[in-house]
């Protein structure tokens, strides 16, 4: 059994079941720190405490230091039995070939509409949350899934748009967790996100 996974597409990582939330960590950087990865190592270490006995970390980032990847590595050299880690970097050239090494690499084959993020991004506020409640309103769960994947592609292309990208990540991060509102949560990511002329 592998214990990480490394992808390079955000639709392409898997709908994580965990008994207890307890056992799931799921972290969005920008940029993840070394301090970040020490954090990850302790709690990898942790037992789990749902019944399924496994804990899983998912960390998406846009880049990683070069000491954070060193440590990184000493994890996945002798991971803890319990754990799986799913990793998310767009662009994999950047990781060390010994910490790419150490993972099975998930190539998907997802298609993302560009087309509809650059649409949503040039829609005025009112279009955007117009759209959100159609979408939600008919139970359409991949829509948002794709538009958070589109957004991610096209914004990564920006050179300022450090705080959209953020704001994406974040709203990613919190989705798919227990009780979350995702009408709530894509509103607030369309009032947040600029309008593109």
């Amino acid at each position: 059994m592998h214990h990480a996974y490394l992808y390079s597409d955000p639709a392409a990582l898997p709908a994580l079941d965990v008994t207890d939330s307890a056992d799931l960590v799921h972290e969005v950087y920008d940029k993840l720190p070394i301090d970040a990865v020490r954090e990850l190592i302790r709690v990898a270490h942790l037992r789990p405490v749902g019944a399924a006995g496994t804990r899983v970390i998912v960390v998406e980032t846009i880049s990683i230091t070069t000491e954070a990847q060193n440590a990184l590595l000493k994890l996945l050299e002798e991971p803890p039995a319990h754990t799986v880690v799913h990793m998310l970097v767009r662009d994999q050239s950047q990781l060390l070939a010994t910490l790419r090494s150490r993972f099975a690499k998930v190539d998907d084959q997802a298609t993302v509409s560009l087309d509809e993020a650059t649409v949503f991004l040039r829609a005025s506020h009112y279009e955007r949350l117009t759209l959100i409640a159609d979408k939600t309103k008919a139970k359409d769960a991949l829509w948002h899934r794709d538009l958070l994947t589109g957004l991610e592609s096209v914004l990564v292309q920006q050179p300022d748009a450090t705080a959209a990208r953020t704001a994406v990540m974040f709203t990613r991060s919190r989705i798919s967790g227990p009780g979350a509102s995702v009408k709530m949560l894509l509103e607030h990511l369309a009032l947040s996100l600029p309008v593109l002329k």
